[in-house]
């Protein structure tokens, strides 16, 4: 659970940060 919602959170931090122009 902490671990799978830690991988969730991160994934969506790092494609926000590509994401990012």
């Amino acid at each position: 659970f902490y671990t799978g919602y830690v991988g969730s959170a991160l994934s969506s931090n790092m494609i926000r940060f590509f994401q990012t122009p």
